[in-house]
């Protein structure tokens, strides 16, 4: 689909509808209200109390050298629906996306003896209007709430890592989340042909597939 048909399509009352009737009430009554994110924001959050936050940082972990996030079916999807929730899926966005995809060749897959391996880019959302994201933390992907600073006041690169643990710890229970919400998308005419893709191919993916 075109980017123009893209909003287009967000405001032609039976686009919207089909987007909103199997998808953002099924989130809406339960998935959004579980727990998986609880424990990576809390320690976000003790981690900015106590000083150790990126205000200071340029931005490593959000830019092409560093960056290659990727999202689940299930994680794009909580996006997406924060994006329109709150007017932020606009054709700007759309535009970014598309030409992040294009100059990182993030739709072309990497592989060398049998092995796959993930492009960079710089994500979307990273200098939104100004330094920082858009995107509350309770609608983030796990891969973005886990990496953190090590120490306060942090301003180079190599100074924050992940909490792969808590990762490791959240996985089985999205595993089950997102496998019931295949299912129910199935059952509404929708289905996902991906288990994780770059960001920005995620999302372009989803508006495609449901708008």
């Amino acid at each position: 689909m075109s980017s123009d048909n893209y909003l287009k399509n967000m405001k032609n009352n039976e686009g919207f509808t089909r987007f909103k009737s199997p998808i953002f009430k099924y989130l809406e009554d339960g998935i959004l209200k579980d727990s998986r994110r609880i424990e990576l924001v809390s320690l976000m959050k003790e981690g900015e109390t106590n000083g150790k936050n990126c205000f200071s940082c340029q931005g490593f972990c959000c830019t092409r050298p560093h960056n290659s996030m990727q999202v689940t079916p299930l994680e794009a999807c909580e996006l997406f629906y924060y994006l329109i929730k709150n007017d932020l899926w606009t054709q700007e966005l759309v535009t970014k996306l598309e030409a992040s995809v294009a100059e990182n060749r993030l739709d072309k897959e990497i592989s060398f003896g049998g092995r796959s391996f993930r492009r960079t880019y710089t994500c979307p959302f990273f200098l939104h209007q100004s330094l920082g994201c858009p995107i509350d933390p309770e609608y983030k992907p796990y891969g973005c709430l886990a990496f953190n600073p090590d120490e306060p006041s942090v301003t180079t690169e190599g100074k924050c890592s992940s909490r792969v643990d808590i990762l490791e710890d959240i996985a089985p229970k999205h595993d089950q989340i997102e496998e019931d919400f295949k299912k129910h998308l199935k059952s509404q005419g929708f289905e996902f042909s991906f288990q994780k893709l770059p960001l920005p191919v995620a999302l372009l993916e989803l508006a495609s597939l449901l708008l």
